[in-house]
């Protein structure tokens, strides 16, 4: 994997949620959100399934219209900045790529360039140079010219991660992006994003695991039941007694050697 990072040209001020709900057919699914996401940091988003983490993530990126409250991106409501200036700026990966598209590989990490296409539309040498680096950082260069519906669940997720990259966004929004990842790219992935962080890009990620999370993240939203119970640090936002609570299980964890450990009970 490419082990330069890439150097944001405009850097996410600020992105902030005030009052944020939203509700499906009356039902609340998050509510009362207040939380600022700290800006070129990794904040990972976890709870219990079902406790609001991917719709928090969607109302973050615009993908659903919140019932109450806002969500500030540079402390403009997001809502009223039009839809190419958010391709510009908030790059979004879904927890399930498509699996059927009539594009290979390549034409599919290019179209993460679109947003920034001239009005001909057509991919300049720089934007084949976004590409070539994103199917290289992600390993997915030497099946680039694959027809898409060849790959396999995980190769697919790496192929978004790459079109994510081609986009160059300077706000990653990432929902499970370890899903169907084996290990060797779990961990490539992980210190590919603290490369990007480290270039000055603001990754927001629902994850799933713990351990993982913990060791991972700069900063953590610990959601339950659609509210935020807990933000901060990891070693802060991440104590036994929220974690069982958020659970509703009995979870300990500790710090080994400079490496976070997670114990749930039986």
């Amino acid at each position: 994997m490419n082990t330069n990072s890439t150097q944001v040209s405009n850097p996410i001020v600020s992105l902030r949620c005030t009052g944020l709900a939203y509700h499906h057919r009356k039902k609340p699914l998050v509510s009362d959100i207040d939380v600022d996401i700290p800006s070129g940091k990794l904040t990972a988003v976890i709870g219990p399934n079902g406790a609001g983490k991917s719709t928090l993530l969607r109302l973050l990126g615009g993908l659903l219209p919140a019932t109450h409250g806002a969500v500030l991106l540079d402390d403009i409501a997001l809502d009223a900045i039009p839809a190419a200036e958010r391709a510009r700026r908030i790059g979004w990966l879904s927890q399930f790529p498509p699996a059927e598209l009539p594009l290979t590989v390549l034409d599919y990490v290019l179209l993460g360039r679109r947003p920034s296409l001239g009005s001909f539309g057509r991919a300049s040498d720089d934007d084949m140079r976004h590409v070539n680096r994103a199917l290289a950082s992600f390993d997915v260069a030497d099946m680039a010219a694959r027809p898409w519906r060849e790959l396999s669940g995980g190769e697919r997720q790496r192929a978004a991660l790459a079109r994510l990259l081609a986009q160059d966004a300077p706000l990653w929004l990432l929902d499970e992006p370890t899903n169907h990842i084996d290990l060797k790219h779990q961990a490539l992935l992980f210190r590919r994003l603290r490369e990007e962080i480290d270039g000055g890009r603001t990754v927001v990620a629902v994850l799933h695991d713990l351990g993982p999370a913990a060791q991972a993240a700069d900063h953590v939203l610990l959601m339950s039941g659609g509210h935020v119970i807990a933000s901060g640090p990891p070693q802060d936002a991440l104590r036994a007694d929220t974690l069982s609570r958020a659970y509703d299980w009995p979870v300990d964890v500790r710090i080994d050697s400079g490496r976070w450990l997670v114990d749930v009970g039986a």
